[in-house]
């Protein structure tokens, strides 16, 4: 596939969420069945639930990965708000996002539709209950899952359904909105507008800034975060660009399950590859921590915690590099001797923290991406098309989209192999960091 998997996913699934689904059904209806009126309401929610299923499915076969998934399922909901082939003459349903959960997260979508009911019986409101619904929806993904990219997704869900219930809270608000069992509204709905001038449709353009925001936000997180920034010369980014070698890095680890994986892989192919560990995770996972040393990689410290150093003093600083050296020590028996900063950040307190600890700073000048849960193919791609001689790759065991932890590193895994086979092919001798800094003679 020429464009990026990414696009194509959010663009098929942005198309599926567009299609409306309420004009098509009722044509159906209208030709087919000798009843007037309209489709039954449950016709049209389960398709449109079918919708929201099918865009995560989609994703699922072509990437699969949580991040894919994720897009998939922020794109159909969006397409269904916003459709390209109509605009709806009644306010979309919630049947796509029901259906993305279906998928997504299935075991919270009895905990989201237990609290839609509740509140259902107590305000006898569709709009307040699905409010106050979607209001919990990060709130019960962080406590299910503690996953940040859920957290995120759930937010951005949030945000998205809350701008499209404004109006109709501002209804209930002036009483032009009836209970559900009652026979009529208060105030008559078109009095309602001549009098008050709505201030619904302001707040609205707020939360479409709003979103628009965190989406921007996002997008520069995928695509710079990993980069790395400045060029001191005493910061090791690849070595001699005339070897005929690249070293393997991966970050954020030990995992329990996906750094056993890519151990097992190095073993078999007979590589060995350097792992910048985060100090808590060798605390709960010692024993992966001494596997890796034992099979011969290099290992080098990621901080205790994996916090941004940017936004930290220089005693802060230094408690993180100085707590994951006690943890890596006291785990595999040995001192760090590399050093790299969560996702390349760094300041001048850090590099003079390096230089006083006797830390060599490792960064990178190709990443897999893998830390945004692309494709194995795509992983695969980044790599060979843009490798060159001294290399220093970057891959992950473990890591979410912001948190240490929780991301989704099978890609990386099912990826590896076919990376290490092709360069191994070109040519390439697979090292690690000591071994490319020596053969490289940098001191």
């Amino acid at each position: 596939m020429k464009v990026d998997t990414f696009f194509f996913v959010a663009l098929i699934s942005y198309l599926i969420g567009s299609f409306p689904s309420y004009v098509f059904l009722n044509r159906l209806w209208r030709r087919f069945s000798h009843r007037r009126g309209e489709i039954p309401m449950p016709v049209i929610f389960v398709f449109d639930f079918l919708k929201g299923a099918a865009a995560l499915l989609l994703a699922e076969y072509l990437i699969n990965t949580h991040m894919a998934m994720a897009i998939a399922a922020l794109a159909v909901v969006t397409g269904h708000f916003w459709s390209l082939f109509y605009r709806f003459r009644r306010r979309p349903g919630m049947a796509p996002l029901v259906g993305v959960l279906a998928v997504l997260t299935p075991q919270i979508l009895p905990i989201m539709l237990l609290i839609w009911g509740i509140n259902l019986l107590i305000f006898r409101y569709s709009a307040v209950s699905t409010v106050v619904s979607i209001i919990s929806l990060p709130v019960v993904m962080w406590v299910y899952f503690r996953y940040d990219l859920f957290v995120i997704l759930g937010i951005i869900m949030a945000a998205i359904v809350l701008y499209h219930q404004l109006s109709n809270m501002e209804k209930i608000a002036w009483g032009a909105e009836a209970k559900i069992g009652e026979a009529s509204s208060r105030l008559d709905y078109r009095e309602y507008r001549k009098k008050i001038r709505s201030p619904a449709r302001f707040l609205r353009r707020i939360f479409l800034i709003n979103i628009i925001i965190m989406l921007l936000a996002l997008f520069y997180l995928n695509n710079y975060v990993y980069r790395g920034f400045e060029l001191q010369t005493e910061i090791i980014r690849a070595g001699d660009p005339q070897l005929n070698a690249v070293a393997i890095t991966f970050d954020d680890g030990p995992d329990p399950l996906y750094t056993p994986q890519i151990l097992d892989v190095l073993k078999e192919e007979e590589v060995k590859a350097t792992f910048f560990m985060v100090g808590k995770h060798v605390e709960k996972y010692p024993e992966i921590a001494r596997r890796i040393v034992e099979e011969g990689h290099d290992i080098g410290s990621h901080t205790y915690s994996h916090r941004n150093l940017l936004f930290l003093d220089r005693e802060g600083a230094q408690e993180e590099i100085v707590k994951a050296e006690e943890a890596i020590m006291e785990g595999t028996g040995q001192r760090p001797q590399y050093f790299r900063p969560p996702r390349g950040l760094y300041t001048s307190a850090v590099r003079d923290i390096m230089e006083e600890r006797d830390y060599r700073m490792i960064l990178w000048s190709l990443s897999s991406r893998d830390w945004a849960e692309i494709s194995a193919r795509e992983i695969t791609d980044h790599i060979l098309n843009d490798v060159t001689g001294g290399d220093i790759l970057l891959f992950h065991d473990s890591g979410g989209l912001v948190a240490r932890v929780g991301g989704d590193r099978h890609n990386t895994v099912k990826a590896l192999p076919r990376v290490i086979e092709e360069l191994s092919r070109r040519g390439y001798q697979l090292v690690t960091v000591s071994e490319i800094l020596e053969l490289s003679q940098i001191d």
